[in-house]
Formats: C-alpha cells, sequence, structure tokens
C-alpha cells in the first residue's frame, strides 16, 4: 500500500532513499522536472523544497556523479516545520546532509 504523503505526518524527520518512492513523492509534489539535469556544471546534487505542505519541508533531491557504488539516485526528505521553523534552515540542513555546496538547492 503506497503513503499519503500529502497529508499530517508524524512531527519526525522522514527519509525516503527507495529511488522509485522518490521519484514518486517528487511527482506528487510537482518538483519531478526540476530535478532532471544537474543545476550546474560539475554538481553532485540538484534539491527543491515544496513549502506548503501541512506539517512537513517536503525536499526532493538527486544526486549526480557521485564515485560510491549506489551512491546517485533519488531521495526525499521530508523535514518537521515543528524543528525547522524556515526553508533557510532546511536548506542548511540538506547541503550539510547531501556533503556540502556542491549542489543546487
Amino acid at each position: 500500500m503506497s503513503v499519503d504523503y500529502t497529508g499530517p505526518l508524524a512531527e519526525t524527520l522522514i527519509v525516503v532513499d527507495d529511488d522509485n518512492e522518490a521519484r514518486r513523492i517528487a511527482l506528487i509534489f510537482e518538483l519531478l522536472n526540476h530535478l532532471t539535469d544537474p543545476p550546474v556544471a560539475g554538481a553532485r546534487f540538484n534539491a527543491q523544497i515544496y513549502t506548503a505542505h501541512p506539517s512537513h519541508w517536503v525536499v526532493c533531491i538527486r544526486f549526480f556523479g557521485v564515485t560510491l557504488p549506489g551512491g546517485n539516485g533519488w531521495g526525499a526528505w521530508f523535514f518537521p516545520k515543528r524543528d525547522f521553523r524556515t526553508a533557510e534552515s532546511v536548506t542548511d540542513a540538506v547541503r550539510t546532509l547531501a556533503g556540502g555546496s556542491r549542489g543546487g538547492l
């Protein structure tokens, strides 16, 4: 059964690392088309934030050019708005989790 990510969710960080499920989430929140290519030459990731979710900041991310096996692909992170008050705080967290600033957000 598929999870409904559109309504309020548990007030915790939710990480989706299954490529197919993460792509489905990007499609649900209309972010998929923004993640098709690296944002700049040499970028390791491209991420987009959906801000209108009732309980979480929804971040969909696509990794590129990672040399580790299984390092490329799709992910989705749901940051609880209770703990992350601003989009800027989410941006900082994503850059840390994604391994630095060599990406687009």
